[in-house]
């Protein structure tokens, strides 16, 4: 994605500080080889740790998290029970949901005290903005798929809203307290030293929960930021960072690019080019985060000089001076009782103190009773087997050895076909080079029929085995041609230069990972071949398009729980042109399997992306609009020339009247804003 010029110059920002404390790093890393964290950091802070830690002693302490050499790995799964529940507070920030548009995620927060929340600046500028967005507490990865967590919308009163440009901080209050606990903003120093691991709890690109916990350390310490190498990814901003306690001791803003001089640095040591290259293309050499004791500083200077500001700061500041002793009686996503009666009536109105320091001030409700002592959280399941001996997407050579797609697979009585194909699409099929018109390309466990002319699946179609699911994390994308296709019928990297295109998996990465783990992993891999790649937007497929199969298997037969589906793009004449290449502006899925009660079940759905590929101008990317809707089955082949040899009455919709498929604005099928909205019964 493009960036705007108010990110290009807080990257510099950034990027600029790294650079004038070279010097200091390698003193600091020096010290650290010769006698640690003691002698790498200034005696005031490291005379605090040492307090910290004595205070601490013969307590029970929360889970520490190892730091663990190598590249990056950020995780989906927590890794300890400490960390589970700490994770419990950290929301991903979304567009507020409607009937309309489905939420898109674009930042992250956390919850400080009861009801109130923080993130970046640059994430919630302005109230206004805080009316458009939401918190989604609990979107996180399971061994049963995407969590759907609960959604909270942040107060509707200007006096819930404080910011500081200057110090990249927005505090925000919620409509209601999630009863997740929260993170005190501490302000005493010491929480941490140099060369101390950092972790980092986030929600990148707006998708759903990741842990950065490896290969993580504090290299230096400025007046209000702290640098790490914790990884982090577009879209973590607002994230909170912790210590090997699960403190936070800084709010993350930023990624760190390498400079020489005024000038971004893009790897292979070349001028960074806004224009010609994304954020992908950075040579980032750190992170950067807003240290939480300036935070506390900024809020103690705001209250002072307003009364009328103090009801809402004052739960922050009552958690953030709380005595070492006290912080460690209970865990870090312990909550505390509320401030009583600190929160009235108050006139609105809206001043700014200390530079770019903005406070909202107007009335305020009476506070909630508080919530509990300890929030209790069931550990996240184990992040399962090892893969480390399978990094790196590798692709099986012997293709003769794939049996593809599997028409019994929901057992006997329920073989679902491939789908048949109009006269005119039959014409359009890119044949194999073997001479095998039908066009069939068969991978472990899905198979996928290419249109010779648009170059892109006219459908795939995937077995998914819940039951024998294999968790492969991904490492470094890398797309392969499917050598037994001619090339000039499949799309390469080309289209995807320097513009926010994804290569959108049609067929998901975990869908055919199942089976015996090798096979499992081989099945991930094929899915980076380009037939199984369409042109997408980058946040489209992290809504319910993605959680679409994990929610169908919540309600397949238990015995079973298996799924077919089948997907594809929706080509038109119409659809507009770029380099050479029509992009597709919606995409359909069919899902068949077992259902429950014994029956076959079938639902068809079709998504949009016309408004977030219109031009492929930042403008159109930021100004977000996408649908998914669920049609009739009947409807679906009508739009695609596809025939799905599903019995009409498997289908949920079937004798409902059809509903409109133009693609206008006034296209309105069944709109899921939610997965709750799915009709799976008449």
């Amino acid at each position: 994605m493009p960036m705007d010029q108010r990110t290009i110059e807080r990257l510099k920002q950034a990027g600029q500080r790294w650079q004038s404390r070279s010097n200091e790093r390698s003193l600091t890393a020096k010290a650290l080889v010769a006698a640690g964290p003691s002698a790498a950091d200034t005696g005031d802070r490291v005379r605090a740790n040492a307090l910290r830690i004595e205070a601490l002693a013969g307590r029970a302490l929360l889970a520490t998290v190892e730091a663990v050499i190598g590249e990056d790995q950020t995780s989906d799964f927590a890794p300890t029970p400490a960390a589970h529940l700490a994770a419990g507070a950290v929301a991903r920030i979304v567009t507020r949901p409607s009937d309309d548009i489905e939420m898109t995620g674009f930042g992250t927060g956390f919850v400080i005290a009861p009801g109130v929340l923080v993130t970046n600046n640059h994430v919630l500028p302005d109230f206004d903005a805080a009316q458009r967005a939401a918190a989604h507490f609990g979107y996180a990865r399971t061994d049963r798929g995407i969590a759907r967590g609960k959604v909270v919308n942040f107060s509707s009163l200007p006096s819930m809203f404080v910011t500081s440009e200057e110090l990249d901080f927005t505090i925000l209050g919620l409509e209601i307290d999630p009863g997740v606990g929260f993170h005190p903003l501490l302000g005493s120093i010491g929480k941490i030293l140099k060369g101390h691991p950092i972790s980092i709890i986030q929600h990148p690109g707006g998708g759903h929960r990741r842990y950065a916990v490896e290969d993580n350390q504090l290299v230096d310490v400025l007046p209000d930021y702290l640098h790490y190498v914790t990884d982090t990814e577009y879209g973590s901003s607002g994230s909170p960072a912790f210590n090997d306690r699960w403190e936070v001791v800084a709010l993350h803003h930023s990624r760190v690019p390498r400079m020489v001089g005024d000038t971004i640095m893009a790897k292979g040591n070349v001028p960074w080019n806004p224009a010609t290259m994304t954020e992908v293309d950075v040579d980032w050499v750190a992170n950067e985060g807003v240290r939480v004791s300036k935070i506390v500083e900024r809020i103690k200077l705001a209250r002072g000089h307003d009364p009328r500001t103090a009801a809402l700061l004052d739960q922050i500041l009552a958690t953030s001076d709380i005595d070492a002793k006290e912080t460690h009686s209970r865990n870090a996503s312990a909550t505390t009782p509320a401030p009583q009666n600190v929160l009235g009536a108050m006139m609105t109105t809206t001043i700014t103190i200390h530079g770019p320091t903005t406070i909202y001030t107007g009335a305020m409700a009476q506070p909630t009773a508080p919530v509990g002592t300890v929030v209790q959280v069931a550990p996240d399941a184990p992040a399962g087997t090892n893969l480390d001996a399978f990094e790196g997407v590798s692709i099986d050579p012997n293709y003769d050895a794939r049996e593809g797609y599997a028409e019994d697979f929901l057992g006997a009585g329920f073989e679902v076909q491939l789908p048949a194909l109009s006269n005119d699409l039959q014409a359009q099929v890119a044949p194999l080079k073997n001479g095998d018109a039908a066009g069939i390309l068969k991978y472990h466990h899905f198979s996928i029929v290419m249109h010779a002319t648009r170059k892109l699946a006219l459908f795939t179609a995937v077995n998914i085995d819940g039951k024998t699911s294999k968790r492969i994390e991904r490492s470094g994308d890398k797309w392969f041609f499917d050598p037994r296709m001619d090339r000039g019928f499949q799309i390469g990297e080309d289209l995807y230069r320097a513009n926010p295109l994804d290569r959108g998996h049609l067929v998901r990465r975990l869908d055919p990972a199942w089976g015996r783990l090798k096979v499992a992993k081989f099945a991930n891999d094929d899915t980076f071949h380009f037939t199984n790649c369409s042109p997408q937007h980058a946040n489209l497929n992290q809504k319910i398009w993605v959680d679409l199969e994990n929610y169908l298997l919540d309600n397949a037969d238990d015995d079973n729980v298996r799924l077919t589906v089948f997907t594809g793009p929706v080509f038109v004449d119409s659809d507009p042109e770029y380099r050479a290449v029509k992009l597709p502006r919606r995409f359909w899925k069919v899902a068949v399997m077992k259902a429950q009660d014994g029956n076959l079940l079938a639902a068809g759905f079709v998504q949009s992306q016309t408004k977030m590929i219109r031009g492929l101008r930042e403008a159109d990317f930021l100004n977000q609009e996408m649908r998914t809707d669920q049609f009739k089955i009947s409807q679906i082949e009508e739009l695609t020339g596809l025939t799905f040899n599903i019995p009409p009455g498997a289908d949920p919709l079937n004798g409902e009247a059809d509903l409109p498929m133009i693609e206008s604005v006034a296209a309105r099928g069944r709109p899921l804003s939610d997965l709750e909205a799915i009709k799976l019964r008449p």
